[in-house]
């Protein structure tokens, strides 16, 4: 991956989340409820989402070698996961250990691993 692509998304204010398309990673909720004026960048096997509207606003990264993650995660605002269940979340673990602000879905695995470390939020609401 280019540097220079790495340094134009890190100049700017933007929230992150790390998945896939698999359903119980809730994705289409987050794209559903990006505000406006924000950026976003994906990081993981998205390649079929439908991203339309989000074009100029989103950056997308299918693969990228764990230096590059950790470099986006660390210089965004925050780490988004809505997981509707998850066995064990890393992504905000990576996150807190990084001093990176997430918000997480309020599920019981997320309640118990995170506790007072992420803002949790309920995966099915759009407006949370």
């Amino acid at each position: 991956m280019p540097r220079s692509k790495i340094k134009h998304i890190i100049s700017k204010t933007y929230a992150v989340l790390l998945g896939s398309l698999d359903k119980n990673k809730n994705l289409q909720i987050i794209l559903q409820s990006i505000p406006r004026g924000l950026d976003f960048v994906l990081i993981g096997d998205l390649m079929k989402t439908k991203l339309d509207g989000l074009r100029g606003r989103l950056f997308y990264f299918a693969k990228l070698k764990d230096f590059y993650s950790e470099s986006i995660i660390k210089s965004s605002g925050f780490l988004l996961f809505s997981s509707l269940y998850e066995g064990y979340g890393m992504p905000p673990i990576e996150a807190i250990l990084l001093k990176v602000n997430s918000i997480s879905s309020n599920r019981p695995s997320m309640r118990e691993i995170l506790g007072g470390r992420s803002i949790l939020l309920n995966a099915n609401s759009i407006t949370e």
